[in-house]
């Protein structure tokens, strides 16, 4: 991320009027940190969503201990070791695929995001330099 923003601010200050460099700045600063705010709560709700729709509960998990494996993969591991023997194993696995599937939802839709982004700023800032005397 560090190396990403430096990148970004360096885009935006460029293509700044001097003048208006702190403004930019500011912008892109307030940009920043809304964007790391909505991409941890978007990607993070939509990990959450594939967990809970790919988790396949194993049969004879209790109701109360499945709707607690369904809520958060601690959740899963806690509830499968109080769980005896292969039931519990089987809970363990399921929500350790499910958060699997999740993660890799989340990844694939982050990098479209970020190549997306890095798409729009090259075509909006990339060729609008001012040169720095």
């Amino acid at each position: 991320m560090g190396a990403a923003e430096t990148v970004s601010n360096e885009l935006i200050l460029s293509s700044a009027p001097a003048a208006k460099a702190g403004a930019a700045s500011a912008v892109s600063e307030t940009a920043y940190e809304l964007g790391t705010v909505l991409g941890t709560s978007v990607i993070g709700g939509l990990l959450t969503a594939v967990y809970r729709g790919t988790l396949a509960v194993p049969a004879g998990v209790p109701a109360a201990v499945a709707d607690a494996a369904r809520e958060t993969l601690a959740g899963a591991v806690h509830a499968a070791s109080g769980l005896p023997g292969a039931v519990g194993a089987a809970l363990h696995e399921a929500a350790a695929t499910a958060f699997d599937a999740g993660v890799g939802a989340a990844a694939l839709i982050g990098a479209a995001l970020v190549v997306a982004a890095g798409v729009i700023a090259a075509t909006t800032l990339g060729g609008n330099q001012n040169s720095v005397e």
